[in-house]
């Protein structure tokens, strides 16, 4: 029995030689992206803030600040205020403990509907809430660009997650709330040689930088593109999604996991990304020029820089 997560699925469908060789052949970088680590770093941060309070989710931060260059740390740092900040204002949010009937933090989930093709489903939900007969599922998003809403929400993970959910909350009604948090936090915009403030994107907001202008002499209106392209810029959404289609959602799955099904015996499928330039890959795969054996023989010869068999 396999197991399939959100993530492989994902990977298939971006791309199904990256799907090979991270899930067939079981290859990873050995170092993790920054992006990974803030995104991780974030995810425990809210799993503690959601389950035992502000104070030890910022103690968390702290603790774990050594791992962080000056420059990354400033990032994390906005981004837990902001998000502090927003909470106080926002509706949409989690219940705190005891004003729910249960809250888990990275609640492991799991579906049997895919049994019989030898796949099962497992995800694990950043946070679970249930009150009475319904239940919130919280997917936490820290996007390493700047990305539309229509992009963050038109993926399978909201489907599978609903599913997951309904078959382990039978009787209840299933929600997903996706938590959008970007990596935008303040910063004093630069001066450049010509005493002009710098039009170069920039990740603060809009006030610091129409203050940052007024204080070196300047008209904000003069900046009133780069205003308005700031004010525009959302770093927490939260989008939720009701009453998805259960047997969509089936059928969906089913059709990837019978395409699947061709490759996991080592057969190589096709290269189906356009980003072959950002993929931690492309120096093995070349545009789907390799092949099992040769593969293989770099995997035991260790001449693959940057890679390991898990």
């Amino acid at each position: 029995m396999r197991t399939l997560s959100h993530t492989e699925m994902a990977t298939f469908k971006s791309c199904h030689r990256k799907w090979w060789y991270m899930y067939i052949l079981r290859l990873e970088r050995e170092s993790e992206n920054i992006d990974m680590h803030i995104g991780t770093l974030m995810h425990q941060f809210l799993a503690i803030y959601y389950t035992q309070g502000q104070q030890a989710a910022l103690d968390f931060i702290q603790a774990h600040s050594y791992t962080l260059d000056a420059a990354t740390l400033e990032l994390v740092n906005g981004m837990v205020s902001y998000y502090i900040k927003y909470e106080s204002t926002t509706t949409l949010k989690p219940p705190a403990p005891g004003y729910c009937d249960q809250i888990y933090a990275e609640y492991e989930m799991q579906s049997d509907v895919f049994n019989h093709l030898g796949f099962r489903l497992k995800g694990k939900a950043d946070l679970v809430v249930r009150q009475g007969d319904t239940v919130t599922i919280w997917e936490h998003k820290f996007p390493a660009k700047a990305k539309t809403l229509i992009y963050l929400t038109t993926n399978d993970q909201v489907d599978l997650y609903h599913l997951m959910g309904s078959e382990m909350f039978t009787g209840c009604k299933v929600n997903v709330v996706l938590n959008i948090v970007q990596k935008i936090y303040p910063k004093v915009p630069k001066v450049t040689k010509q005493n002009k403030i710098s039009r170069a994107p920039i990740t603060t907001t809009p006030e610091i930088y129409r203050q940052a202008v007024i204080d070196n002499g300047e008209n904000p209106e003069d900046y009133i593109d780069v205003l308005t392209t700031l004010s525009n810029i959302q770093p927490i959404v939260r989008h939720p999604v009701y009453h998805l289609d259960r047997k969509e959602t089936i059928i969906g799955v089913r059709q990837w996991i019978n395409e699947m099904s061709q490759y996991v015996n080592n057969m190589a499928p096709r290269v189906g990304s356009f980003l072959c330039d950002q993929c931690g890959y492309s120096d093995i795969c070349q545009m789907g020029k390799d092949n099992y054996d040769r593969v293989m023989n770099y995997i035991n010869q260790s001449s693959w820089q940057g890679i390991k068999r898990r």
